[in-house]
């Protein structure tokens, strides 16, 4: 029996759950905003299994792709792949397995464009970020950003049936709010980093040149905010609120680099960015979500 639940676990933790719990968040967040209140409880059900499994498969296979670098940082050597709790080809299986499960629930409970979504979303995370430009380019973060929009957008035209300016604003909004997230994790985990080879900007072109990045991306994520209120997709409420975050989030990015002073620790300061955006992420799906109320 126990052997059983340790099973159960380590397959479980292979889906990287709190990947899974954010898409979810994130994914409610444009479904909500999409129905205004007149929520479908059953299409948001299968919307959300859907999109969690596709998630899952997505993150196993990643999973298998990185077991040789995850053994080189100390955050990842003890992933049930790396210390061999389960084997590459049961994780293959598995990931089949339940990426399948959650493309045909989309298909048949969900429309053809939310299913599209889920698609392109799994092909970039898993082919093109995964395989291809997360060891070779400095630009991978930029473009597995564009996965992790994936699951808003699902959601969101889950409810619509099509890619519209409101489908396109929170793709934006969530590929822009991703890059100084990733960069922000790049800075206070550097050693991790450095020790896996991984060419992501802050260490490859330095701190100040991430800061600048990151600066730029967190003013296109507020933007995406703006252009969501002036085609009337949230009201001023929400982006007032919306807003507050981005200007806090900024001023952390500004004021508080001083890399001249000798008490200034750049893997403290990433980590401060780093909860500012989580706290923005999620309140902006909260907002997303709650919108209808502030009409």
């Amino acid at each position: 029996m126990s052997i059983n639940r340790d099973t159960i676990r380590a397959y479980y933790h292979l889906t990287k759950p709190g990947i899974i719990w954010g898409n979810a968040i994130a994914a409610t967040g444009g479904f909500m905003l999409a129905s205004a209140g007149n929520t479908n409880w059953f299409l948001y059900a299968f919307t959300l299994l859907g999109i969690s499994l596709i998630v899952a498969s997505g993150c196993v296979f990643n999973n298998i792709i990185d077991t040789d670098i995850d053994s080189l940082m100390s955050r990842t050597e003890k992933r049930e792949l790396v210390v061999g709790k389960i084997s590459k080809k049961s994780a293959m299986l598995f990931a089949y397995v339940i990426g399948i499960c959650g493309f045909l629930t989309l298909y048949f409970y969900t429309n053809f464009p939310a299913f599209l979504v889920g698609l392109f979303g799994f092909y970039v995370y898993v082919i093109m970020y995964s395989i291809f430009y997360k060891r070779s380019s400095v630009h991978g973060t930029l473009i597995g950003s564009a996965s992790g929009a994936a699951p808003p957008v699902i959601g969101y035209v889950a409810v619509t049936g099509q890619l519209d300016v409101g489908a396109l604003l929170i793709f934006l909004g969530f590929c822009a709010w991703q890059m100084p997230h990733s960069y922000a994790i790049a800075i206070f985990r550097e050693h991790d980093y450095h020790a896996s080879s991984i060419p992501l900007l802050p260490i490859v072109r330095g701190i100040k040149s991430a800061q600048k990045q990151m600066l730029f991306y967190t003013a296109l994520y507020w933007l995406s905010i703006i252009l969501l209120f002036w085609f009337g997709y949230i009201g001023y409420i929400s982006v007032i609120v919306l807003s507050g975050i981005c200007v806090f989030w900024i001023y952390q990015m500004v004021s508080l680099y001083k890399p001249q002073s000798h008490d200034f620790d750049e893997r403290v300061w990433g980590k401060k960015l780093f909860i500012t955006s989580i706290l923005a992420v999620s309140v902006y799906s909260l907002v997303l979500s709650l919108d209808f109320l502030f009409i």
